[in-house]
């Protein structure tokens, strides 16, 4: 009876620690949300420096909450790592290809608390 509850319990241990994720998971979800629309809006021409400021600036205080102060790295899930890093190449990417210098001006600026410390 023991061993059942014993057991019990580190199967239940086990799935609330992968239902909550990594804490950093919902910020960085969010970021990644907001900056594939703005990916688009570089896309089709109508990027929005200001827009861009406004929205991403919360967002990136929200993932720098979670920043390891001796890494400066951002704990993250191995699926979000690769959609982060994703949206971030595709970002710049169409940014480049469209000769859209404020966009990537802007992407510098609001990522500085992020990459700023980073090993």
């Amino acid at each position: 009876m023991t061993r059942k509850i014993g057991l019990s319990l580190l199967c239940t241990f086990i799935l609330v620690l992968t239902a909550c994720g990594v804490p950093s998971d919902g910020p960085v979800t969010a970021y990644c949300d907001a900056l594939e629309k703005h990916t688009t809006a570089v896309k089709d021409g109508k990027f929005d420096k200001a827009a861009f400021e406004k929205e991403m600036t919360p967002l990136v205080a929200e993932v720098v909450k979670h920043k390891d102060s001796s890494t400066g790295k951002i704990p993250m899930s191995e699926k979000l790592l690769e959609r982060w890093q994703k949206c971030i190449k595709d970002f710049a990417e169409t940014a480049s290809s469209k000769n859209n210098i404020d966009a990537l001006n802007a992407q510098i600026s609001v990522m500085k608390p992020i990459t700023d410390g980073m090993k």
